[in-house]
């Protein structure tokens, strides 16, 4: 570790002496050379543009985007090292300043940074440069490891070893699940719960309820209980936890939509009483009516949104002009057949796009897929849904 700093250390003098040798051979305006003269100092290394313009004397940044037209003022900022950080970037390297932000997950980094979602550290790790200065400092989990597609995944050959890890990825314990969505989906992370006790309740839970719950099911119900579960005090867990807890977090509750607070507290309900009442749950159990039912929210349910008739007066000419010109073996216009005979069949059925995307082709043989023909001559497409068993299908023969 001393001989690295001593090569930083050099690196640093010989960086200083190639930028003073240019500063020295350059001829600088007034400009210039009070932002050099900022720039020259360590600490403004890493500031941003607004900060070393209020210090050379400047109210505004124009200055030093009229000094970096310049090709030899530029070569001078480059030469020094200067990093111009956005403000996100600035937030999240002021959180990881202190050594112990330094392996925790991108999501803890932002909102220790005042950000809500991951969203701004994976852009911020997106500039290389921002990559180097974290590596640099240390930082070990700068990137999620890519995930294996649909087509890749294995089922898990030990799944106690699998149920052990703090992320899930639950189409290794599930063989049928929906190919539509992306692999993350079905990534169940529980790393963000710190409270180690609490965390391992939740994945009991969670394991014991895999016979039950769809593949899907998992990540959002995680998703609606990190907005509870976030809000209790570091210390507690299922088998100290108490009303004055749940109390305490309400007001918070209430700052966000009913559809959100609805949805968290109820799967919030469901969790402890499960844990208190199951006989399957053997950890410590919580008090029974931790949450009451005049906690939650009433939601109020979303109305159907049929597409206008203004736009229906669009799209069906356009359909009726690209089966007319599949009838005639031509390729129709704006779309390629294959997007055609979805939007027709979506058209002329009202099924999901989600049905019609698990659609069946049939084998070689024309058998085994999503046609069935009945006495009549009409031609049925099946879809495997609870509700809708059978759908007519407009055919384009």
């Amino acid at each position: 570790m001393q001989h690295n700093a001593q090569e930083n250390s050099h690196e640093q003098r010989l960086t200083s002496l190639a930028a003073m040798k240019l500063i020295s051979e350059g001829s600088w305006t007034p400009t210039q050379q009070r932002l050099l003269e900022v720039l020259q100092r360590q600490e403004y290394r890493c500031a941003s543009i607004a900060q070393i313009c209020q210090t050379a004397g400047y109210s505004g940044n124009m200055a030093w985007y009229q000094a970096m037209t310049d090709h030899c003022f530029a070569q001078v900022v480059h030469v020094l090292g200067f990093l111009s950080w956005s403000r996100p970037q600035r937030r999240l390297l002021e959180v990881l300043q202190d050594p112990e932000n330094r392996n925790k997950s991108g999501l803890q980094i932002c909102r220790l940074a005042g950000y809500k979602d991951q969203i701004t550290w994976t852009r911020a790790i997106k500039d290389e440069r921002f990559v180097a200065e974290l590596e640099a400092l240390g930082v070990t989990r700068l990137r999620r490891p890519v995930r294996v597609s649909h087509l890749e995944v294995t089922a898990a050959t030990s799944i106690e070893e699998e149920l052990k890890k703090d992320v899930w990825d639950v189409r290794r314990f599930k063989h049928d699940y929906p190919k539509h969505v992306p692999p993350s989906n079905y990534e169940v992370d529980f790393s963000w719960i710190t409270n180690f006790t609490l965390r391992e309740q939740v994945k009991q839970y969670f394991r014991l309820r895999l016979p039950r719950w769809k593949a899907y099911t998992f990540k959002r119900v995680l998703y609606h209980l990190k907005t509870v579960l976030a809000l209790f005090p570091g210390d507690v867990h299922a088998g100290n936890l108490e009303r004055r807890h749940v109390e305490a977090l309400l007001p918070a509750m209430s700052q966000l939509s009913s559809i959100q607070a609805s949805r968290a507290l109820r799967e919030a309900k469901m969790m402890f009483e499960y844990m208190a009442t199951s006989p399957a749950w053997l950890l410590a159990r919580p008090p029974r009516f931790l949450i009451w039912d005049e906690d939650i929210p009433s939601r109020t349910e979303a109305l159907p949104r049929p597409i206008p008739p203004n736009v229906l007066d669009q799209l069906d000419p356009l359909l009726a002009q690209a089966e007319a010109a599949m009838r005639e073996g031509q390729d129709p216009a704006l779309l390629t057949p294959l997007w055609w005979d979805a939007l027709l069949i979506l058209r002329h059925t009202g099924m999901r796009f989600e049905d019609l995307a698990h659609l069946k082709a049939p084998d070689e043989r024309g058998k085994g897929g999503c046609l069935d023909q009945d006495a009549d001559g009409y031609w049925w497409i099946c879809i495997d849904h609870m509700n809708t068993a059978y759908q007519p299908v407009l055919t384009m023969e």
